[in-house]
């Protein structure tokens, strides 16, 4: 859903980092411009949304989205068992709602599709939640170069497949949900790592907290 549409990103790959290069790419569920109502000050400003598993965060500027827990934004709203629906507020063209233990937010967006795309993200967010049925786990793919690490977890992620290559050149993750028995869930955070990294240990950022590794490697190629 969402797909093409000019004021928002699904799957957007963004440095989580500062300019050096020197950290990861983060690969957010969804981000895009939305209008906002503030909370004392009963005032609309457009903002910077970045949906990241089951919490949203929205910034001045997509220039902001950087740092250790996001120093620059401007807040953040947790999504555990959040109702969201469409209304007639304010005379605002596309609006909806979004009500949470702590309060109602209500935002516009440009279009109709924008409007739905966002509303369906909160709902599959809030499906993550409680925390205590959440259970995290790391997974980290290491291998060769083409032996088709990031087309992997593309089509794992996603359910997209393409047989064009492109040489991933930097560190980068994904998020996905898998259910488990007892009604319990699992977000996985997994890892590509390019296979033109220097051989030799896993970064530290990257090994630290992992749960497993994922040997990728070609049949068809001896030397892989």
């Amino acid at each position: 859903y969402g797909r093409g549409y000019k004021n928002l990103k699904h799957n957007h790959t963004r440095m989580a980092s500062s300019a050096s290069g020197d950290r990861p790419v983060h690969v957010f569920d969804m981000q895009g411009w939305v209008t906002k109502e503030g909370g004392s000050v009963k005032n609309w400003k457009k903002r910077w949304f970045v949906l990241d598993a089951d919490k949203l965060w929205y910034f001045k500027s997509p220039d902001d989205v950087h740092g250790e827990a996001y120093p620059r934004s401007r807040g953040c709203i947790p999504l555990a068992d959040c109702s969201v629906g469409e209304e007639t507020y304010k005379k605002k063209k596309n609006a909806f709602y979004l009500d949470t233990k702590e309060r109602k937010y209500h935002f516009s967006c440009e279009t109709p599709e924008d409007r739905d795309a966002w509303m369906e993200a909160f709902r599959k967010a809030s499906e993550i939640a409680p925390q205590e049925n959440l259970v995290d786990a790391k997974v980290v793919i290491v291998g060769p170069s083409f032996a088709g690490k990031s087309s992997l977890l593309r089509r794992w992620t996603t359910g997209d497949y393409t047989e064009l290559y492109t040489e991933s050149t930097e560190p980068s993750s994904s998020h996905q949900l898998f259910p488990l028995e007892g009604g319990l869930h699992c977000m996985m955070d997994i890892w590509d790592v390019p296979g033109s990294q220097p051989p030799g240990p896993l970064p530290p950022n990257i090994a630290s907290g992992s749960h497993a590794v994922v040997l990728l490697f070609d049949l068809t190629n001896f030397a892989s």
